[in-house]
């Protein structure tokens, strides 16, 4: 019986690390080959689902993975309402996660949940808003990248990709780099500046399909970037604050390059 114990203990253990396992190998999958729409959908659902074990399994050591009830609550209403403006197939798996995880939060969470310290909401939106102009300016002024001239979006296609970007991409990439990556090394014991350059540097090679293609991104806003959302995750200890920053500066890009 005691080994028994003994051996659940150590799967249990292992659950953090197989989950960091799948939610990298699906953010790799940009890498390796030409993404489709079906290899997307696929990829962002077990993204989906292996955030919803995380949050369930290290629901008493959240605080590890820099998981708040604010980050929990944005991931529930992404999968329960971002996720329409994705029109994907797969949206029902969506709703369940959203729905399972909002029963973690209430059941565990919610009693005991810790608020985010002050002030995080105009650096966030500061951050985000302002970024994609420095790096636009510096882009035409200094690197002088060759862009294409692109039409400007209107208002109502800037929210919708705002929503949709949260659902697809962003939430689902600061949980994996700023949560479960930052999370597992912490269990790991190593240091918090060592932590901040090893996902920094998995989110860089992450985005490695930009190379060639956009040469400026890969090389200068990529790294920049994602040393700004670890200092800023770092600093409230909650990934909603990176969320904030990265949802709103992948959609001004939009309308600066």
């Amino acid at each position: 019986m005691k080994s028994l114990d003994l051996f659940f203990s150590a799967v249990k253990k292992s659950i953090p690390y197989l989950i960091l396992i799948i939610l990298l190998s699906t953010r790799m999958l940009n890498t390796t080959a030409v993404v489709t729409a079906q290899d997307r959908n696929i990829r962002d659902i077990l993204s989906i689902i292996s955030i919803s074990l995380l949050i369930y399994f290290e629901k008493d050591n959240l605080d590890l993975f820099h998981i708040k009830g604010k980050d929990i609550k944005l991931f529930i209403l992404s999968n329960i309402f971002f996720q329409i403006f994705l029109f994907s197939n797969l949206y029902l798996i969506n709703l369940g996660c959203g729905i399972f995880v909002l029963w973690v939060y209430i059941k565990w969470i919610k009693p005991q949940e810790k608020s985010i310290s002050g002030g995080w909401i105009i650096v966030s939106v500061s951050l985000g808003m302002l970024l994609p102009f420095i790096f636009n300016w510096i882009d035409i002024n200094i690197f002088r990248e060759s862009t294409q001239d692109l039409p400007i979006p209107g208002l109502l296609t800037g929210i919708i990709y705002l929503m949709r970007t949260l659902a697809s991409t962003v939430i689902i990439e600061e949980y994996t780099f700023r949560s479960a990556l930052w999370g597992v090394c912490r269990k790991m014991n190593f240091k918090e500046p060592v932590i901040l350059l090893i996902q920094a540097f998995v989110f860089w090679i992450s985005h490695i399909h930009y190379l060639g293609q956009a040469n400026y991104m890969f090389w200068f806003i990529i790294p920049i970037i994602s040393l700004i959302l670890g200092f800023v995750v770092l600093k409230y200890r909650s990934i909603t604050p990176a969320v904030t920053i990265h949802a709103l500066f992948n959609t001004v890009l939009l309308y600066v390059r």
